[in-house]
């Protein structure tokens, strides 16, 4: 009978991946890791063959002691007994793994079935309403899709026989945590194939209790759920936080173990009340039950909510007048400066003016003194040229146009 050593396992598990030598003896990758585990043999850390093939160099701990009473050995058989279904080792037919083994190697914890059952006549609220058969279509789309991965997996190089117009991928969908939305981003509901049914119901019924408690629903929909009262609203938010896995690949090309990252849904909903500004309630799954039991506290978290919604609006109001208001009394204060302005600007075209006044009295005045100097040599015997009474006429006349100080105070002609 073929047996594993102890030291023989641990110089293994630290030189090939397990998924490697769990094929060199006929077993799965967690039957080599429940023999470690039994056999108290140090298991390589995560990322450790992806640093060996970046060339890194990795140190592996020492074996530790064993304690007496401790098996050394373990039977090959023994880890294909591990390794089979339990229906094989009761000697029925033999069963297909689940999705996720098969998908990730090792069995990854899965929240169980929500079985939601519904009583006779149970009223939808509109907007969950349509909530509810967007993610019914989604889920119906990803069912289509995970019975042909099945089938494909279950009957290799065959074309599946029926028809299928689905474009979901079921690997893919499974790997990013079975979440029924239509993409990423921040959902009001982003829930799982598991979960959805019962967290609508959830959602549901406070929305039902919330209606009966005033509140009206101005926002409905998968993206956005605003509960309204008063002048004020609270956002609704239903989610199931999702668990991240890292589980090894075989890449086809190189043939070497590459890790991925993957998401698996928790089953655990999370209930999101947000007011206005900044804060929220959170109520879980676990914290103090299920959240069937924590309704009535999230009315009371909803309608705290509310209040704190009213408070920041009202605060906002008062922000908003007293903006208003200093925006008055700039454009009051911004009014008296550009009429400062305008005064200043006056002023100065009046004192120019005034210059001018000035200036041009003192060049008719220069004028006169001309005029008067002529009229001198006319008198001591002198010759005027021929028009020159004319042209004093005019000299006069141009010497009393520039005279503005006769607009001033108006003298007689001499």
């Amino acid at each position: 009978m073929q047996t594993l050593e102890r030291v023989e396992l641990y110089d293994l598990v630290w030189q090939v991946p397990m998924i490697e030598l769990g094929k060199k003896y006929g077993v799965s990758r967690d039957a080599i890791r429940w023999a470690c585990l039994q056999l108290n043999v140090p298991l390589p850390p995560q990322g450790y063959w992806g640093a060996l093939a970046a060339g890194k160099v990795m140190e592996r701990p020492a074996l530790p002691p064993l304690q007496a009473n401790k098996v050394t050995t373990l039977s090959v058989a023994a880890l294909i007994e591990k390794d089979a279904p339990r229906s094989r080792r009761r000697g029925q037919s033999m069963r297909r793994h689940s999705l996720v083994e098969r998908l990730f190697g090792a069995k990854q914890p899965k929240p169980e079935d929500q079985v939601v059952v519904l009583p006779h006549g149970y009223k939808w609220h509109r907007s969950v309403r349509s909530i509810k058969e967007d993610l019914d279509a989604r889920a119906a789309d990803a069912m289509v899709a995970k019975n042909r991965f099945e089938w494909l997996e279950a009957h290799p190089g065959k074309q599946y026989p029926y028809r299928d117009e689905t474009r979901t991928s079921w690997k893919y969908f499974s790997s990013k945590g079975e979440v029924l939305a239509p993409g990423h981003g921040l959902y009001a509901v982003r829930l799982t194939l598991r979960t959805y049914e019962r967290g609508l119901v959830i959602l549901n019924d406070v929305m039902l209790k919330a209606v009966d408690a005033g509140f009206t629903v101005r926002k409905g929909g998968i993206k956005s759920i605003e509960l309204y009262r008063d002048g004020a609203y609270v956002n609704l938010r239903l989610v199931e936080r999702l668990l991240s896995r890292t589980v090894d690949r075989i890449n086809t090309y190189t043939k070497k173990v590459e890790q991925d990252r993957v998401l698996v849904p928790s089953g655990n909903l999370e209930f999101l009340i947000e007011q206005q500004g900044h804060g929220k309630s959170t109520f879980r799954d676990g914290d103090r039950g299920k959240l069937e039991q924590l309704i009535p506290a999230i009315i009371e978290a909803i309608e705290l909510r509310h209040t704190r919604s009213k408070e920041q609006v009202a605060e906002w109001a008062r922000d908003e007048q007293r903006r208003k208001e200093d925006e008055l009394l700039r454009q009051q204060e911004e009014k008296r400066r550009i009429a400062e302005l305008k005064r200043a600007e006056e002023e100065k075209q009046r004192r120019d003016a005034l210059v001018r006044e000035a200036q041009s009295w003192q060049q008719a005045e220069v004028l006169r003194f001309y005029l008067a100097e002529l009229d001198r040599r006319l008198s001591a015997g002198g010759e005027p040229t021929k028009d020159y009474q004319a042209w004093r006429q005019w000299a006069e006349e141009v010497a009393h146009d520039l005279d503005v100080a006769a607009l001033r105070i108006k003298m007689p002609r001499p």
